[in-house]
């Protein structure tokens, strides 16, 4: 990050005391590093979910190895519905799922793309993911959008945009 240039920072959270708090706090904290300028709470619709599209590159860790372009593309689909389906339970105590919320994958880039953790790259790759139109697919996507795909959400990886029907 340079100095003296404005930053736009998105955070998602299924928990809306925490996105209270922040919208709250952020703009009174004293920081010599950073100085927040606004803050802005924005609800997801409660339209059904088309797409998903990940801004950023979801991390897959498959035997201590990243996940790539050309690798099993159905052990990806099970580890993705088997991460939202924990984050799920998770926030909201619920384990129903029996099938996929996935309809249709692709993997958008052909090189992985590496993102940039402490001293290490983590590689991953950008998805479009096309959802099941029931009511526990759109959960999970929803899932998705706040929480983030895979591994790595602290960070930035698996950030989420949606395309609605």
């Amino acid at each position: 990050y340079k100095k003296g240039r404005v930053y736009i920072f998105r955070i998602r959270s299924a928990k809306k005391l925490f996105l209270q708090k922040l919208q709250r706090f952020l703009p009174i904290t004293s920081q010599t590093a950073f100085q927040v300028l606004a803050c802005q709470q924005k609800k997801i619709p409660d339209r059904f979910i088309q797409q998903l599209y990940t801004m950023t590159p979801v991390i897959a860790t498959v035997d201590g190895q990243p996940f790539l372009p050309g690798d099993d593309i159905d052990l990806l689909i099970k580890r993705i519905q088997g991460n939202l389906e924990k984050k799920y339970k998770d926030l909201y105590g619920e384990e129903t799922f029996e099938q996929s919320f996935i309809k249709r994958i692709e993997i958008i880039n052909r090189k992985p793309i590496a993102l940039h953790y402490k001293s290490i790259k983590l590689l991953g790759c950008k998805l479009k993911l096309d959802i099941n139109e029931d009511n526990k697919s759109q959960r999970l996507a929803r899932t998705a959008l706040s929480s983030g795909l895979l591994e790595k959400n602290s960070i930035g990886g698996g950030f989420c945009v949606a395309n609605y029907i």
